[in-house]
Formats: structure tokens, sequence, C-alpha cells
């Protein structure tokens, strides 16, 4: 699995370096073949599929639409869907597949161009327990407990609070927060309304969830905001976490009323995408 998915992004480096951002899907697989030389072109026959899957992500990434699509989901959007349709209706797909993700309800489109019409609709939802390493500030929090990938995105401070040490109101405060300030929210105490913080993929602080609002805007583990807070003394350990997966069963009919069917699996992660 894993060796496909390596497999997958080398040729979504070729589309990358080969392709115009908006030529046509399967065109573009098609050029990236041709000016590749021979070993690659026979590196791209045995791993087709991965290629089209790679071309995938690459449509993922030139999509994106108000932070919601990624790579991610460009990916999610099925090997034999994403081949029968040009640029144009691969993202109409993409932000299909996103929002009934999101959101978990059914989504439709149609491209009265092209004649194309398509719907995601979740066909089972679950909870999955796995275990993770998560980093965070030692010298504030001694210890992490059980959390659940189900809030994370950026959110805003609504009200004036404090970062803590732990999830209650009884830890120590480390951090004023003043009101309309925006942090990144990673997870959700286990059992408790209460939000671990996270800068640049390592845990700051707990937060009273009652004081925070979802901004719609995704973790970025990269971005400075505002004042970059020093990173240091930073700890390392294995928890276990709750993801929320949903299988996405993805259909297309084309004008000549074939319809193809694929489903896929994905689970929330801790910076509120699906993968």
């Amino acid at each position: 699995m894993f060796k496909n998915v390596a497999v997958a992004l080398v040729c979504a480096v070729l589309v990358v370096a080969t392709e115009p951002a908006d030529a046509g899907f399967m065109s573009g697989v098609g050029r990236t073949v041709s000016k590749a030389t021979r070993g690659v072109t026979r590196f791209a026959r045995t791993h087709r599929t991965e290629l089209i899957t790679g071309a995938g992500i690459i449509i993922g990434m030139r999509v994106a639409d108000n932070n919601l699509l990624g790579a991610a989901v460009g990916g999610l959007v099925a090997y034999s869907i994403a081949k029968s349709l040009n640029a144009s209706d691969n993202r109409r797909m993409a932000r299909s597949t996103q929002s009934t993700l999101v959101t978990g309800q059914p989504a439709e489109w149609e491209n009265k161009k092209t004649g194309v019409r398509g719907k995601t609709v979740v066909k089972d939802e679950n909870v999955e327990v796995k275990t993770v390493k998560a980093k965070y500030m030692k010298d504030r929090i001694t210890e992490l407990p059980p959390l659940e990938y189900n809030v994370g995105g950026q959110y805003r401070v609504v009200k004036e609070t404090n970062l803590r040490g732990g999830p209650g109101a009884d830890y120590k405060e480390y951090e004023a927060l003043k009101k309309d300030q925006t942090l990144d929210i990673v997870a959700k105490v286990e059992g408790k309304d209460w939000y671990l913080a996270s800068q640049k993929g390592v845990g700051i602080g707990f937060i009273d969830a009652t004081v925070l609002e979802a901004t719609g805007v995704p973790v970025d583990a990269t971005a400075k905001k505002g004042k970059d807070k020093d990173i240091m003394d930073v700890a390392e350990t294995e928890i276990a976490v709750k993801q929320t997966c949903r299988s996405i069963e993805q259909q297309v009919t084309q004008k000549n009323g074939k319809t193809v069917t694929e489903t896929h699996k994905a689970c929330q992660q801790a910076d509120g995408s699906w993968s």
C-alpha cells in the first residue's frame, strides 16, 4: 500500500513538471508519457493506475477553492471515474467529494456543456481508534489525554480566555487569549468540551470549547500567524485518538447514459482534512 502511494506521488511530480495547469486530465497523462524517456515510459505503463492517482492528486492541488480542496481530496477521485472525466468535471467531482466528506450529506453536480452529471453519498460511517505519535510542549503540558480527531481547523476566540496546561479550569494558565484572536485546533479531549491547540504540529495548550467558533479555515502547520511563539522543549508520545471515517460512494453518468460507481473510505485527520 505504501509503495503504491509513493509511486503515485512520483507520478504526480512527473505531471507537474510536464503539464500546464489547465490541460485536460487524460491528455496531460498522455503528454507526460510521450515526453518521458523510454525508461519512464515503461515505468508509466507498469504503474498506470498510480499515474492516474498521481494526476488526481495534482487536480486536488490545482482546484483548491476557499482552502477546502487539497491533494487528499484530489487523490480520492476514483481511478475508473477520473479517467473518464475532463479537468473541469474532475473539479466538480472533487468539490462534491469534499462537501460530502465534511457535511455527511449527499452532493450532486452537472455540467451542461459535457452532459456529464455526478453525485456523492455517504454509504457508511464509523469511529476508529488508532495510536499516533503526538508532539507537545512539555514545559506546558505534562501529559496528553485520549483525543478525538473531529474538530480540526482554525478557530476564533469569542470571549477572552486562557490557554491552559490541561483540559480543565484548574490547570495552570500559560497564555491570555484575546477576543477575535485565531488559533489552530487539532483535537477534542475525549469526554470533555476542551480542545487542544497546536502550532506547527506541536500541542501548545488546552482551551474551553465554549469560547471558540470555527472559521472554516483548515489548519496550516507551516504558516506563521502573527508573532511566532518559540516552540521549545518538545516532547513526543504515543496516544490513542478517535477518528471519524466515512465510506463515500462516487457516481458519474456520461451523456450516453453510461454510469460508473466507485466507493472510497476516508478518515478525518488532525488538521481537519480527510484522507
